[in-house]
C-alpha cells in the first residue's frame, strides 16, 4: 500500500511540474506575443553596417544608438526603429534580435513584460542587452552615450531611459538585427544587474524541474515520470517562439532539446563560476558591495550612539510629559548597528521616535537605501504595484480635492508618477 501511495504521489509531483513548464512557456509566449515586430527592409546592395558611436553623430535630431560589444546595427534597423518611436509618440526602444538564443530570449520574457512596460509608469525596464535606440533629447537627459558597450550597460541604457520617461519606451524584434551571444562568464554579471538581491531565489527555481525529475525517477513511479518533466523542458522553447517572429539560431540544434532540463542546473553552475566583470558593476556586486564596506567601518569605529540626539521628557506634538515606550527595535531593513526607541504620547496618541537621530545619524542610516549599494532593492520595492499609490492618492481625493500635491519623503518619486 505505501509503495502505491509513493507512485501515486510521485506521478502528481511529475504531472504537476510538467503542466507547470507548460503553462509557463505559454505565459512567456503570451509576452512574447505582445512585441510588435520591425519590418525588415533590406538595404540596396550589401547591407550597410554602422557602430552606433557614428549612427547619426552630430546630425540634430539623429537618434543614439547603444549596441553592445563586437556587434553593430544596421541602417534599415536603425530607421525602422526611429519610425516605431515616431509613430506611437515614444522615446526609446529596446531591440530583441531575430536571432537570440533561446535561454537568452527566455531569461528576458522571463522579466520584461511589454504589456506592463507601455502601461505602468513604476514598471522597471528590462532589456535584451543588444542594442537600444534612444532619442537624443532624451539620451542627453538621462547621460546614455551611445556606441558599444558591455551588455550589463546596453541594459542599464534601457532601463535609465525608463526611469526617464516612464511612458514612452518601447521593445520590439528586430529581425534584421544579428544577436552577439551572451557568454557564460558574463551571465552572472547580468543576472546581478537584473534581478538583485533575489537572485539566489531565482537561479534556485530554475533548477527545481531537474531536481523533481530525479526525485520522481528515484521513487515508485519510475522514469515515465521524469520523462514527462524532460519532455515539457524540451517542448517549451518551441512552445514560446513557434510562428512567432524571433527564430532563435539554436532552437532546433541537435541534442540541445533533448538534454534542455539537464542543462540547466549546469549552466546555473558555470555562470557562477564566470569571473568577468562590467565597466560598472552592478549594486548587489561584492566588488562595489567592498567599497562601500570601507567607509562604514571607519564611522562604526567611532561608535552608532553618537547618532542619536537627546531624550525628549515631553510629546513633541501637544508638550504632554504624559509619554511612554512603544517598542524598541533594531534597523529592520539594513540591519546596519544600533536600536531605536518609539514612544508614544498618552494624550494625543502621537508616536514618535525618541531620541531622535541627528543629522549625521540620518546621513548614516539612510545611506545605500535610496542608492548606493541599495538602489535596486528600494527600486525593486517602490515599483512592485501601482495599487498602493493610488490608495493613497484615494484616501486624500475622499476629504478634499487637491489641485496641488507635496509629496514628502519622495524616494524615487513613484508616487507623483
Amino acid at each position: 500500500m505505501g509503495s502505491i501511495n509513493r507512485r501515486k504521489w510521485g506521478a502528481a509531483l511529475a504531472l504537476a511540474m510538467a503542466s507547470g513548464i507548460v503553462v509557463n512557456g505559454l505565459r512567456l509566449r503570451w509576452r512574447l506575443r505582445a512585441l510588435p515586430v520591425l519590418p525588415e527592409v533590406a538595404e540596396p546592395g550589401d547591407r550597410l553596417r554602422r557602430s552606433a558611436a557614428g549612427a547619426g553623430a552630430g546630425a540634430p535630431g539623429a537618434p543614439v544608438v547603444v549596441h553592445v560589444e563586437g556587434g553593430a546595427v544596421d541602417e534599415a534597423t536603425v530607421r525602422a526603429a526611429v519610425a516605431h518611436v515616431r509613430a506611437y509618440g515614444l522615446a526609446c526602444v529596446d531591440l530583441v534580435p531575430g536571432d537570440l538564443r533561446v535561454e537568452d530570449l527566455l531569461d528576458l520574457l522571463r522579466l520584461s513584460d511589454r504589456h506592463r512596460l507601455r502601461t505602468d509608469p513604476i514598471f522597471p525596464a528590462f532589456g535584451a542587452g543588444q542594442a537600444v535606440v534612444v532619442d537624443r533629447a532624451l539620451a542627453e537627459r538621462a547621460g546614455i552615450s551611445g556606441g558599444p558597450a558591455d551588455p550589463v550597460d546596453v541594459r542599464r541604457a534601457f532601463a535609465q531611459a525608463k526611469l526617464f520617461a516612464p511612458r514612452g519606451v518601447d521593445q520590439v524584434v528586430a529581425p534584421g538585427l544579428r544577436a552577439i551571444p551572451q557568454r557564460v562568464e558574463q551571465n552572472l554579471a547580468v543576472w546581478r544587474h537584473e534581478m538583485g538581491r533575489p537572485l539566489p531565489i531565482h537561479l534556485a527555481a530554475r533548477c527545481v524541474p531537474p531536481l523533481v525529475a530525479g526525485a520522481v525517477a528515484a521513487s515508485p513511479a519510475g522514469p515515465v515520470g521524469a520523462l514527462a518533466v524532460a519532455a515539457a523542458a524540451a517542448v517549451q522553447p518551441t512552445l514560446v517562439t513557434a510562428g512567432l517572429a524571433p527564430r532563435p539560431a539554436d532552437r532546433r540544434r541537435p541534442g540541445a532539446t533533448a538534454t534542455r532540463l539537464a542543462a540547466a542546473p549546469l549552466r546555473v553552475a558555470r555562470s557562477l563560476r564566470g569571473g568577468w566583470r562590467p565597466a560598472r558593476p552592478a549594486h548587489t556586486d561584492p566588488a562595489f558591495i567592498a567599497e562601500a564596506r570601507v567607509a562604514y567601518e571607519a564611522d562604526l569605529a567611532q561608535g552608532v550612539e553618537r547618532f542619536l540626539g537627546p531624550e525628549r521628557p515631553d510629546c513633541p506634538i501637544c508638550a504632554s510629559p504624559d509619554i511612554r515606550p512603544r517598542l524598541c527595535t533594531p534597523d529592520m531593513i539594513q540591519a546596519k548597528p544600533g536600536r531605536f526607541r518609539v514612544d508614544t504620547c498618552r494624550a494625543c496618541g502621537h508616536n514618535f521616535q525618541n531620541p531622535q537621530l541627528t543629522p549625521e545619524g540620518l546621513d548614516f542610516y539612510y545611506r545605500d537605501f535610496y542608492d548606493g549599494a541599495g538602489t535596486a532593492d528600494t527600486q525593486m520595492m517602490f515599483s512592485a504595484d501601482l495599487r498602493p499609490y493610488r490608495r493613497r492618492a484615494a484616501a486624500v481625493g475622499a476629504v478634499a480635492t487637491p489641485r496641488r500635491w507635496l509629496d514628502v519623503g519622495g524616494g524615487h518619486g513613484h508616487f507623483c508618477l
